[in-house]
């Protein structure tokens, strides 16, 4: 089901408006907090209380052919338990639809946003009905406006591809850069 109204020359913040960020900005320093963020796992060990702490694996710009989508920063806690995050600064158009399409294979999708998009009173009710979530973003901070609720049915397909690309990335030696000689 697409949206009623045409999203695809919406522009939330103009490219002008005083801030000097790009997406990849935003990406870099969400994928980075992503990577710092500590989740708690319950569970049952012998009938007592076990709590377990879990770094979470995060990947940049990965390609999901089976939806023709690249999702910008995906967030593996587990293998049951994956974050969806698409990025934008400005040309909002087709985000709400991307973080959907995401939804076929992640637990959760969120979109994060400038801090200084205007976010029309119709996008709130999209997100709340898809259960997609919303992170503003501002250099130095990342909040969460609404929380995403976990998704209904994912296409077990696309999850098994999307899981072995990541399990691929996993295995992949790092490469080296000038910034990372060898020792």
């Amino acid at each position: 089901m697409g949206f009623p109204l045409n999203l695809s020359s919406v522009n939330l913040l103009p490219k002008h408006n005083g801030h000097t960020a790009s997406e990849y900005d935003m990406q870099e320093e969400v994928a980075a907090r992503c990577k710092r963020l500590v989740f708690r796992m319950d569970t049952t060990k012998n009938g007592s209380w076990d709590i377990n702490r879990i770094t979470p694996k995060v990947y940049r710009e990965i390609r999901i052919p089976q939806i023709h989508r690249i999702s910008d920063i995906i967030v593996k806690v587990t293998p049951r338990k994956v974050y969806n995050i698409e990025c934008k600064i400005s040309d909002y158009g087709g985000v709400l639809e991307q973080a959907k399409d995401h939804l076929q294979w992640a637990d959760y999708s969120y979109i994060c946003i400038h801090d200084k998009a205007y976010l029309p009173e119709y996008w709130i009710k999209f997100l709340m009905q898809d259960g997609i979530g919303l992170l503003m973003w501002k250099k130095g901070t990342v909040m969460e406006v609404i929380g995403a609720r976990p998704s209904g049915s994912k296409d077990k397909e696309i999850r098994a591809a999307v899981m072995k690309t990541l399990a691929g990335k996993d295995r992949r030696p790092m490469t080296r850069t000038k910034k990372n000689p060898p020792h």
